[in-house]
């Protein structure tokens, strides 16, 4: 258990199994060496490690899509869950379990992405959590629903290792420009 001080206020934090926005300064009171999370000692703050959750039927498009992330950021740590069902399970019953990214896939058995979307975006926790659908489908009537139903956007697979590693590296980017700015 690492305790960090946050002006008056002392919280603890377990190992990677809490997410929360930092919107001011840490002060450490605790060992520095915690193996998720980095100190820049510059300014004294601290980042938690992000986490992408998958949910994707496909075993070879889950192995893609860790790989592509991991190109890009060996620091984010990639999770699947094999279909919508296992998913929610999962999100359910893991309280402190919040990834930062949710990539769903539309077309899946048990529950689709569909189903899945609507049954996570129930969950207060996740509230601010990005969901981004991820399917072979380039339906336009489907991204609407999607967006209806609360996905923050809409990913066609891509056809290469490469492209899929070039929207990932962008939605990151995106999340840490919108971070800077706040």
């Amino acid at each position: 258990m690492l305790l960090a001080k946050k002006d008056t206020q002392d919280f603890h934090v377990s190992h990677c199994e809490i997410k929360f926005e930092l919107k001011r300064n840490l002060v450490l009171t605790a060992p520095t060496r915690y193996p998720n999370f980095v100190f820049e000692a510059d300014r004294i703050a601290w980042q938690i490690m992000e986490h992408f959750l998958l949910i994707e039927d496909d075993i070879d498009d889950q192995e893609i899509f860790c790989m592509a992330v991991q190109a890009i950021d060996s620091s984010i740590k990639c999770s699947i869950a094999g279909n919508g069902y296992d998913a929610v399970h999962l999100l359910k019953s893991e309280s402190s379990f919040t990834p930062d990214h949710i990539f769903l896939d539309v077309n899946m058995p048990r529950m689709n992405g569909l189903e899945c979307l609507k049954e996570i975006r129930q969950m207060d926790r996740l509230r601010n959590t990005r969901i981004i659908m991820y399917s072979t489908s380039d339906d336009q009537k489907m991204m609407i629903l999607c967006k209806n139903l609360g996905a923050d956007a809409f990913i066609i697979k891509p056809p290469s290792f490469e492209s899929l590693k070039r929207i990932l590296f962008s939605l990151i980017s995106e999340k840490k420009s919108a971070h800077d700015r706040s």
